[in-house]
């Protein structure tokens, strides 16, 4: 089964001078936790999701090393006070632009890609999404762990009736 069968063609994208506040009222309001973001030619530029959002509160940077490292298992409380650090942190974040916080490199398949290699980035990037483009840069879906979920149990479905 390839992407194709499994992602959703129906894509909420952001452009790069939206703001972090803007998407966050797209996540909420589309219930979505992450989307690609294009050029005004529907041109993959880069991808923005709720866990990269939530690593840019962090106190300090939160890279693939540190994570490694299991840093973030410790509690953070007594570096900086609580919720009013929060709030100071999502303020200065609300206003920046995709450009400045977006995933500059993000990973996508193909709408030939197999569904078992969408899955595999799904899991290996930790992304809620995995963008599927066209041989140039256009988005023409993308693969979500609910799309695969709803792919599989019609699988399922189709298996078991068979059997």
């Amino acid at each position: 089964m390839p992407c194709g069968d499994a992602m959703i063609t129906e894509v909420i994208s952001a452009r790069s001078d939206q703001t972090v506040a803007e998407v966050l009222a797209l996540f909420e309001e589309h219930n979505i936790r992450g989307l690609p973001v294009v050029d005004k030619d529907n041109n993959l530029v880069g991808v923005y999701n709720f866990k990269h959002m939530l690593m840019d509160l962090m106190p300090f940077p939160v890279d693939e090393k540190l994570k490694r490292i299991h840093i973030l298992d410790m509690n953070l409380d007594h570096i900086a006070g609580g919720k009013p650090w929060v709030e100071r942190q999502l303020t200065k974040l609300l206003d920046k632009k995709m450009s400045d916080v977006m995933i500059k490199e993000p990973h996508y398949a193909h709408e030939s890609t197999s569904l078992r290699e969408g899955i595999r980035l799904l899991v290996k990037y930790g992304s809620p999404i995995v963008v599927v483009k066209k041989d140039s840069m256009e988005v023409v879906g993308v693969v979500s762990s609910q799309s695969i979920v709803k792919d599989l149990r019609s699988l399922n479905v189709s298996v078991n009736k068979g059997a």
